[in-house]
Protein backbone atom coordinates (compact mmCIF):
# COMPACT_ATOMS: atom_id res chain seq x y z
CA UNK A 1 0.00 0.00 0.00
CA UNK A 2 2.84 2.38 0.88
CA UNK A 3 4.60 1.66 -2.42
CA UNK A 4 1.38 2.39 -4.30
CA UNK A 5 1.01 5.78 -2.58
CA UNK A 6 4.64 6.69 -3.26
CA UNK A 7 4.31 5.72 -6.94
CA UNK A 8 1.12 7.78 -7.27
CA UNK A 9 2.83 10.86 -5.76
CA UNK A 10 5.86 10.42 -8.06
CA UNK A 11 3.70 10.09 -11.17
CA UNK A 12 1.71 13.19 -10.16
CA UNK A 13 4.92 15.19 -9.64
CA UNK A 14 6.40 14.15 -12.99
CA UNK A 15 3.13 14.97 -14.74
CA UNK A 16 3.11 18.45 -13.24
CA UNK A 17 6.75 18.93 -14.33
CA UNK A 18 5.78 18.00 -17.89
CA UNK A 19 3.40 20.93 -18.26
CA UNK A 20 4.50 23.51 -15.66
CA UNK A 21 7.06 26.29 -15.75
CA UNK A 22 10.22 25.52 -13.81
CA UNK A 23 12.06 28.14 -11.77
CA UNK A 24 15.61 27.95 -10.45
CA UNK A 25 16.18 30.34 -7.56
CA UNK A 26 12.78 31.93 -8.23
CA UNK A 27 9.34 30.98 -6.94
CA UNK A 28 7.50 32.66 -9.82
CA UNK A 29 8.93 31.44 -13.16
CA UNK A 30 7.66 33.35 -16.19
CA UNK A 31 9.02 31.05 -18.94
CA UNK A 32 9.31 27.29 -19.38
CA UNK A 33 12.71 27.42 -17.63
CA UNK A 34 13.43 30.55 -15.58
CA UNK A 35 16.88 30.81 -13.99
CA UNK A 36 17.60 33.62 -11.56
CA UNK A 37 21.40 33.53 -11.39
CA UNK A 38 24.46 32.36 -13.30
CA UNK A 39 24.41 29.44 -15.73
CA UNK A 40 27.46 27.19 -15.92
CA UNK A 41 27.60 24.97 -19.03
CA UNK A 42 30.42 22.45 -19.43
CA UNK A 43 29.11 20.72 -22.55
CA UNK A 44 27.42 21.71 -25.80
CA UNK A 45 24.50 24.10 -26.18
CA UNK A 46 22.05 22.64 -28.69
CA UNK A 47 19.21 24.70 -30.14
CA UNK A 48 16.07 24.01 -32.20
CA UNK A 49 15.79 20.32 -31.32
CA UNK A 50 12.56 18.31 -31.61
CA UNK A 51 10.95 15.35 -29.85
CA UNK A 52 12.84 13.00 -32.16
CA UNK A 53 16.16 14.78 -32.81
CA UNK A 54 18.78 16.67 -30.81
CA UNK A 55 19.36 20.35 -31.50
CA UNK A 56 22.14 22.02 -33.46
CA UNK A 57 25.33 22.57 -31.36
CA UNK A 58 26.74 25.15 -33.81
CA UNK A 59 30.05 25.14 -35.68
CA UNK A 60 33.39 26.57 -34.56
CA UNK A 61 33.48 30.41 -34.30
CA UNK A 62 29.70 30.71 -34.64
CA UNK A 63 27.74 32.92 -32.22
CA UNK A 64 24.29 32.25 -30.74
CA UNK A 65 22.07 34.94 -32.27
CA UNK A 66 18.59 36.18 -31.41
CA UNK A 67 16.12 36.47 -34.30
CA UNK A 68 13.57 38.57 -32.47
CA UNK A 69 10.63 37.72 -30.26
CA UNK A 70 8.94 35.46 -32.83
CA UNK A 71 11.97 33.66 -34.25
CA UNK A 72 14.12 30.86 -32.81
CA UNK A 73 17.75 31.48 -31.91
CA UNK A 74 20.32 30.35 -34.47
CA UNK A 75 24.05 29.92 -34.76
CA UNK A 76 25.48 32.66 -37.01
CA UNK A 77 28.93 33.63 -38.24
CA UNK A 78 30.06 36.95 -36.77
CA UNK A 79 32.22 38.91 -39.22
CA UNK A 80 34.50 41.50 -37.64
CA UNK A 81 36.29 43.93 -40.00
CA UNK A 82 40.03 43.36 -39.81
CA UNK A 83 42.32 46.28 -39.01
CA UNK A 84 45.60 47.33 -40.51
CA UNK A 85 47.72 45.04 -38.37
CA UNK A 86 47.26 41.36 -37.61
CA UNK A 87 45.09 40.87 -34.54
CA UNK A 88 43.72 44.44 -34.47
CA UNK A 89 40.05 44.92 -35.30
CA UNK A 90 38.06 48.05 -36.01
CA UNK A 91 35.87 48.67 -32.94
CA UNK A 92 34.84 52.33 -33.30
CA UNK A 93 34.40 54.93 -36.04
CA UNK A 94 33.60 58.50 -35.02
CA UNK A 95 33.12 61.62 -37.14
CA UNK A 96 32.42 65.26 -36.31
CA UNK A 97 32.23 68.60 -38.08
CA UNK A 98 32.32 72.20 -36.89
CA UNK A 99 31.27 75.49 -38.50
CA UNK A 100 31.85 77.79 -35.51
CA UNK A 101 35.62 77.77 -35.82
CA UNK A 102 38.18 80.11 -34.32
CA UNK A 103 39.60 83.57 -34.98
CA UNK A 104 43.18 83.60 -33.73
CA UNK A 105 45.45 86.51 -32.89
CA UNK A 106 49.23 86.11 -33.04
CA UNK A 107 50.77 84.71 -29.85
CA UNK A 108 54.38 84.40 -30.91
CA UNK A 109 56.86 81.81 -32.10
CA UNK A 110 57.42 78.71 -29.97
CA UNK A 111 57.88 74.95 -29.81
CA UNK A 112 55.41 72.43 -28.41
CA UNK A 113 56.07 69.34 -26.35
CA UNK A 114 54.18 66.08 -26.09
CA UNK A 115 51.79 65.95 -23.10
CA UNK A 116 51.71 69.71 -22.59
CA UNK A 117 48.36 70.92 -21.26
CA UNK A 118 45.46 72.32 -23.27
CA UNK A 119 45.65 75.80 -21.78
CA UNK A 120 47.03 79.28 -22.37
CA UNK A 121 47.08 80.28 -26.04
CA UNK A 122 45.66 76.96 -27.29
CA UNK A 123 42.03 77.48 -28.37
CA UNK A 124 39.75 74.47 -28.69
CA UNK A 125 37.54 74.01 -31.76
CA UNK A 126 34.21 73.61 -29.98
CA UNK A 127 32.39 71.07 -32.17
CA UNK A 128 35.17 68.51 -32.56
CA UNK A 129 35.33 66.99 -29.06
CA UNK A 130 34.87 63.21 -29.14
CA UNK A 131 34.80 60.55 -26.44
CA UNK A 132 36.22 57.11 -27.19
CA UNK A 133 35.86 53.89 -25.21
CA UNK A 134 38.75 51.40 -25.09
CA UNK A 135 38.31 47.91 -23.67
CA UNK A 136 41.65 46.30 -24.60
CA UNK A 137 45.18 47.33 -23.59
CA UNK A 138 46.54 46.64 -27.10
CA UNK A 139 45.04 49.25 -29.41
CA UNK A 140 45.67 51.88 -32.04
CA UNK A 141 43.88 55.19 -32.60
CA UNK A 142 43.99 56.94 -35.99
CA UNK A 143 42.87 60.58 -36.21
CA UNK A 144 42.27 62.64 -39.38
CA UNK A 145 41.62 66.38 -39.08
CA UNK A 146 40.91 68.77 -41.94
CA UNK A 147 40.09 72.47 -41.85
CA UNK A 148 40.61 75.72 -43.74
CA UNK A 149 42.78 78.60 -42.50
CA UNK A 150 42.23 82.14 -43.82
CA UNK A 151 43.90 85.47 -42.98
CA UNK A 152 42.18 88.87 -43.09
CA UNK A 153 45.33 90.74 -44.09
CA UNK A 154 48.01 90.56 -46.75
CA UNK A 155 51.43 89.09 -46.01
CA UNK A 156 52.29 85.95 -44.06
CA UNK A 157 50.95 84.16 -40.99
CA UNK A 158 51.94 80.96 -39.23
CA UNK A 159 49.67 78.91 -37.00
CA UNK A 160 49.61 75.52 -35.27
CA UNK A 161 46.91 72.91 -34.64
CA UNK A 162 47.22 70.03 -32.20
CA UNK A 163 45.38 66.91 -31.11
CA UNK A 164 44.81 66.54 -27.37
CA UNK A 165 43.94 63.32 -25.55
CA UNK A 166 42.51 63.95 -22.08
CA UNK A 167 43.74 67.56 -22.40
CA UNK A 168 47.33 66.52 -23.15
CA UNK A 169 49.02 67.24 -26.48
CA UNK A 170 49.62 64.09 -28.56
CA UNK A 171 50.36 65.53 -32.00
CA UNK A 172 50.89 68.95 -33.58
CA UNK A 173 51.47 70.49 -37.03
CA UNK A 174 52.51 74.00 -38.08
CA UNK A 175 51.54 75.72 -41.35
CA UNK A 176 52.06 79.11 -43.03
CA UNK A 177 49.67 81.31 -45.01
CA UNK A 178 51.08 83.65 -47.67
CA UNK A 179 49.29 86.07 -49.99
CA UNK A 180 46.85 88.95 -50.20
CA UNK A 181 43.86 89.75 -48.00
CA UNK A 182 41.55 86.72 -47.78
CA UNK A 183 44.14 84.13 -48.81
CA UNK A 184 43.46 80.67 -47.43
CA UNK A 185 44.84 77.13 -47.33
CA UNK A 186 43.31 73.71 -46.69
CA UNK A 187 45.04 72.24 -43.64
CA UNK A 188 45.31 68.45 -43.12
CA UNK A 189 46.61 66.70 -40.04
CA UNK A 190 46.87 62.91 -39.59
CA UNK A 191 48.25 61.21 -36.51
CA UNK A 192 48.03 57.94 -34.61
CA UNK A 193 49.04 56.57 -31.23
CA UNK A 194 49.07 53.11 -29.70
CA UNK A 195 48.26 51.21 -26.52
CA UNK A 196 46.26 53.88 -24.73
CA UNK A 197 44.98 52.68 -21.36
CA UNK A 198 41.55 51.02 -21.20
CA UNK A 199 38.61 53.24 -20.30
CA UNK A 200 36.91 56.39 -21.55
CA UNK A 201 39.08 59.10 -23.12
CA UNK A 202 38.34 62.51 -24.65
CA UNK A 203 39.83 63.76 -27.93
CA UNK A 204 39.99 67.49 -28.67
CA UNK A 205 41.44 69.68 -31.43
CA UNK A 206 42.93 73.07 -30.59
CA UNK A 207 44.84 75.70 -32.58
CA UNK A 208 46.87 78.85 -31.90
CA UNK A 209 48.20 81.79 -33.88
CA UNK A 210 51.97 82.15 -34.06
CA UNK A 211 53.65 85.03 -35.94
CA UNK A 212 51.88 87.39 -38.38
CA UNK A 213 53.20 90.12 -40.64
CA UNK A 214 50.26 92.25 -39.42
CA UNK A 215 50.25 92.82 -35.62
CA UNK A 216 46.47 93.33 -35.60
CA UNK A 217 45.57 90.63 -38.12
CA UNK A 218 43.55 87.46 -37.46
CA UNK A 219 43.74 83.92 -38.82
CA UNK A 220 40.38 82.13 -39.01
CA UNK A 221 40.30 78.34 -38.53
CA UNK A 222 37.24 76.48 -39.86
CA UNK A 223 35.28 79.67 -40.50
CA UNK A 224 35.69 82.49 -43.07
CA UNK A 225 36.86 85.95 -42.04
CA UNK A 226 36.87 87.34 -45.60
CA UNK A 227 33.64 86.06 -47.16
CA UNK A 228 34.37 87.43 -50.63
CA UNK A 229 36.71 84.49 -51.23
CA UNK A 230 35.47 81.81 -48.79
CA UNK A 231 32.15 80.75 -47.24
CA UNK A 232 31.14 78.64 -44.23
CA UNK A 233 30.55 75.47 -46.26
CA UNK A 234 34.04 75.66 -47.75
CA UNK A 235 35.76 76.53 -44.49
CA UNK A 236 34.23 74.08 -41.99
CA UNK A 237 36.36 71.63 -40.01
CA UNK A 238 36.04 67.84 -40.02
CA UNK A 239 37.38 65.13 -37.71
CA UNK A 240 37.47 61.35 -38.23
CA UNK A 241 38.56 58.85 -35.58
CA UNK A 242 39.24 55.12 -36.08
CA UNK A 243 39.83 52.87 -33.08
CA UNK A 244 41.37 49.41 -33.52
CA UNK A 245 41.80 46.90 -30.70
CA UNK A 246 43.18 43.42 -30.16
CA UNK A 247 40.00 41.40 -29.58
CA UNK A 248 41.71 38.02 -29.60
CA UNK A 249 43.83 38.42 -26.47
Amino acid sequence: MKNYIKLTILIGFLASMSFAQVGVNTEIPVTTLDINGDLNVSGKIRVNGTDTSVGNPGAKNKALTSNGEDGPVTWEEVKIPVGYEGGLYLTMVEAASDRVGLNLAATGFGTYAENEALSGNWKEIPGLTKQIQLTRATNKIHVQFQTTAQMNFGGTASFACGLFLDNQLKGVRVDVLTGEVGSYNVFNFNTSFTNVSSGTHTLKVACRGRTYSSPTGLVAIGVPNVTASLNADMAQSALNVLVLEDLLN
